[in-house]
């Protein structure tokens, strides 16, 4: 079931082609277009990024790995912010229905925040759009091109962790002890038995019979 968001079927005959960018879509023979139509895409570096669901299709493809038996795939529509220019970057997310591949919609329904850590709960699709997450981008190539390829969707106590702003440590100064330039006093020797004098004349130890 589609929802009223959701773009009408493309058939693609590649499996391997799942992370298809905006501009491989088909062109409607009435598309309002503009000079620079087509020419700003945008290959968003490899890392982990914020993303949005716009929307979301189901399709039927010709399956090239399994004797070309026809299948569905549901082809999940995200918006992220490219941190660079702040434009809207797009990308198209095919997963088919394979009990295989079940593990990448729990992580994508787990980092929208509609599956909790060890519960089990029905796919919601119609209530997925304007739902956001966190997932990790890298690149593939397809055709010569490069191509955004989703690797995961990331659980929401990764999110919470990637955006809590690190703790700031301030680092008092070290007080170097003040030296003080203390005067001794000098101590005065006094001669106890009021002795005079030796002669210098004589040397130091005096006259000797």
């Amino acid at each position: 079931m589609q929802n009223q968001y959701s773009q009408a079927p493309q058939q693609y005959g590649n499996q391997n082609a799942n992370s298809f960018m905006a501009d491989d879509d088909d062109l409607d023979m009435n598309a309002v277009l503009g000079p620079d139509t087509g020419s700003d895409f945008i290959l968003l570096p490899k890392g982990d990024y914020d993303f949005i669901v716009s929307s979301w299709s189901q399709e039927e493809y010709v399956d090239k790995q399994s004797n070309n038996k026809p299948r569905k795939r549901m082809v999940i529509n995200l918006q992220i912010q490219d941190p660079e220019t702040g434009k809207t970057v797009s990308i198209k997310e095919s997963i088919p229905l394979k009990k295989k591949l079940a593990f990448k919609f729990s992580q994508l329904f787990t980092s929208v925040g509609d599956l909790g850590k060890d519960s089990e709960k029905a796919m919601d699709w119609e209530t997925l759009n304007g739902k956001g997450g966190r997932l990790s981008l890298s690149h593939r190539e397809y055709n010569g091109k490069q191509y955004h390829n989703v690797d995961s969707f990331l659980p929401p106590d990764t999110q919470a962790q990637a955006t809590q702003p690190a703790p700031q440590f301030t680092q008092q100064p070290v007080q170097q002890p003040v030296q003080q330039n203390v005067q001794q006093p000098v101590q005065q020797i006094q001669n106890p038995q009021n002795l005079p004098p030796a002669n210098n004349a004589q040397g130091g130890w005096g006259n000797f019979q």
